[in-house]
C-alpha cells in the first residue's frame, strides 16, 4: 500500500491488488479483504477510482462482485480459464478479466496435432 501511495502520480490507470486465494470460496472474507484494502487506499488519500480489487472467478467470491460494487469498489475477475467464467464475471459486475493462458500447453497441442497430420 505504501509503495503504491508513494508511486500513484506515476502509475496510469487502476492499481490492481488480489485478495488471498484461500478464500476464494468464502463470499464473507473476499468481501472483508476487499473492504481492508479499500480502507487502507483510503486512509493514504488513494481514491476508488485509483485501484481494482481482483477477485478469484468461483462461485463464492463472484457473489462478492456485486456486494462490493454497491461500494464503489472496482473489480478483476482472475483465476479465471474459460469462458464460462468470463461470462460470470461479467454478470458479476466486474470491470476487467484476467485470464490464464498456457502457452507452453498450447504448443505441445500444436506439435502434437502436426505429428498427427504428418506434416
Amino acid at each position: 500500500m505504501l509503495l503504491c501511495a508513494a508511486n500513484i502520480d506515476n502509475i496510469q490507470g487502476r492499481v490492481l491488488l488480489q485478495t488471498s486465494p484461500f478464500h476464494a470460496y468464502d463470499t464473507d472474507k473476499v468481501v472483508a479483504h476487499a473492504r481492508s484494502y479499500a480502507r487502507e487506499f483510503e486512509k493514504l488519500g488513494i481514491s476508488k477510482d485509483r485501484f481494482c480489487i481482483k477477485i478469484p472467478c468461483t462461485g463464492p467470491a463472484m457473489n462478492a462482485g456485486p456486494i462490493l460494487l454497491k461500494d464503489g469498489i472496482r473489480t478483476l475477475g482472475t483465476s479465471l480459464f474459460g469462458l464460462p467464467q468470463a461470462i460470470a464475471a461479467s454478470q458479476a459486475g466486474c470491470l476487467y478479466i484476467s485470464p490464464y493462458y498456457n502457452g507452453s500447453y498450447q504448443n505441445k497441442l500444436k506439435v502434437s496435432l502436426l505429428e498427427q497430420l504428418d506434416c
